[in-house]
């Protein structure tokens, strides 16, 4: 496993960014993180997982459509006129003032998106994609496109880093907002931290503040999202897979 790392963000990563060569042990990568992590204070590390082509397509028109980098909330912001062009942002702002609108941007957002936003998309597993979501959390890297990176994203938290690659355009997909509010819970709740997003998938790795003694809260908030029936083999599958691996791979589209 190689890294290549690219400090300058591009159209597709408002962040520095790894591409990440010959990915074949999930846990190597977990160890890499870890040290990232560790060596860069102020930074968390997330991944790109499926269909990288259709995963930037669709942040690319998630963040035009959601109005995250622009929009009628800019003149409630009191924007530094410096950065304007008329009633426009200017093309040339630095990284710093780029990520400042886009955290402005999802503060807008969020601001109109609660978790129980997330319930009311139609997620829920049919027989086959209760297949692929077994798949995944038994093997992670299934569903990681062969062109993968590494971001390095300038936040506090790690459902913070979804700033830089955002997600969720179609209507009947989570928005980046509920993206957000999906691993913002999981996070502060449950001790899951935002791992990776990709075109359907979004990732998310256990911590050390991981407790198990709220598995069954866990599975029943896991199920309110995804399943319309009870399904016992399922659950069970999902209880043992949490509690004995160290990644959770779930769905954000439908």
């Amino acid at each position: 496993m190689k890294f290549e790392y690219k400090k300058e963000y591009c159209d597709d990563f408002l962040c520095g960014y790894y591409r990440i060569h010959d990915l074949d042990d999930i846990n190597k990568l977990l160890d890499e993180v870890q040290v990232l992590s560790q060596e860069n204070q102020g930074y968390r590390f997330i991944m790109t997982l499926d269909d990288m082509g259709q995963a930037s397509y669709t942040s690319m028109h998630s963040k035009m459509s959601n109005d995250l980098d622009d929009g009628t909330w800019l003149s409630t912001e009191n924007i530094d006129p410096s950065w304007m062009d008329g009633s426009f942002l200017r093309d040339d702002l630095s990284f710093d003032q780029q990520f400042l609108i886009r955290k402005l941007g999802f503060k807008h957002g969020l601001s109109k998106v609660q978790l129980e936003d997330v319930f009311e998309k139609n997620l829920f597993l049919g027989h086959e994609s209760k297949k692929e979501i077994i798949e995944s959390n038994k093997n992670p890297l299934a569903i990681i496109d062969k062109e993968v990176y590494l971001l390095k994203v300038p936040v506090k938290y790690s459902y913070e880093a979804i700033f830089s690659f955002p997600n969720g355009y179609f209507s009947c997909d989570l928005s980046p907002f509920e993206n957000y509010r999906l691993a913002e819970h999981l996070e502060k709740e449950y001790g899951f931290h935002l791992f990776g997003i990709g075109a359907s998938y979004i990732s998310f790795s256990k911590g050390p503040d991981f407790d198990a003694q709220k598995i069954e809260m866990l599975l029943e908030f896991l199920a309110k999202i995804y399943l319309k029936n009870e399904d016992k083999e399922f659950i069970d599958f999902m209880r043992l897979s949490i509690l004995n691996r160290d990644i959770l791979t779930l769905r954000y589209s439908e």
